[in-house]
């Protein structure tokens, strides 16, 4: 195999657009592809509140618990949240392996953490390791992927 076949949900919702958009997306995704629509299943993921109570392994224990009491300020809180973050991501994206996420808070805002997530993308039979740089606002729990040309990661 040549990539990575496309989640079922994203075969499923090509079905509905084909004939109006023009020719359907591939069902195989190239290196860019899977990068992509792991990065969107992601944010999906992770910006995701799971209600409180729920056995874990539940389809209802999709996303992250809510975090508006930790501070982003507090080294156990930010390990505490990476480590829910990771496990989500272990739960709910089988094409990210061994991910890890670091968090540090942003100088001159205390409500905003700054961190990486990196693992490796499964590319067929290929492990590929992978950084997605992340920032993260501790208040709301919004969460986003990518940088800039700076190097800064983007609000």
């Amino acid at each position: 195999m040549a990539g990575a076949r496309a989640p079922l949900f994203e075969r499923l919702a090509e079905v509905e657009g084909t004939a109006a958009s023009g020719p359907a997306p591939p069902r195989v995704l190239d290196r860019a592809g899977l990068r992509t629509s792991i990065l969107e299943g992601l944010a999906q993921l992770l910006n995701t509140r799971r209600p409180g109570g729920v056995p874990e392994g539940w389809v209802l224990d999709y996303g992250v618990p809510d975090f508006g009491g930790l501070s982003a300020a507090s080294a156990p809180d930010r390990e505490h949240y990476a480590s829910a973050l990771t496990a989500a991501i272990a739960a709910y994206e089988p094409r990210l392996l061994d991910a890890r996420i670091s968090l540090e808070p942003v100088a001159g805002d205390p409500q905003r953490l700054r961190g990486r997530l990196s693992g490796d993308l499964l590319l067929g039979s290929i492990r590929e390791p992978v950084v997605f740089p992340l920032l993260l606002h501790a208040a709301s729990g919004a969460l986003q992927f990518g940088e800039d040309n700076a190097g800064e990661v983007t609000a």
